[in-house]
């Protein structure tokens, strides 16, 4: 998965959780983006490693988009 698809689907996933226009109204929406970016940067460091199996990708994806939102519903209240 490049990039710019997980990319997409942490986009999607975040606009079922909040409506983008409040997104774009926050103050910290840059940091917000950063720390995405962030998650987006290790993940492709995981896929990309020399001990990920081409096996795990897809499982793991699951794993961290559902991760990611189980975290973001317990702590944005």
């Amino acid at each position: 998965m490049k990039k710019t698809e997980l990319k997409q689907i942490i986009k999607e996933e975040m606009r079922k959780i909040l409506k983008e226009e409040y997104i774009e109204t926050l103050d910290g929406k840059k940091d917000i983006t950063n720390a995405l970016e962030e998650i987006s940067l290790a993940w492709l460091d995981w896929k990309t490693g020399p001990a990920t199996e081409p096996s795990d990708i897809k499982p793991a994806q699951k794993e961290l988009i559902n991760f990611v939102i189980k975290f973001l519903k317990k702590n944005i209240k």
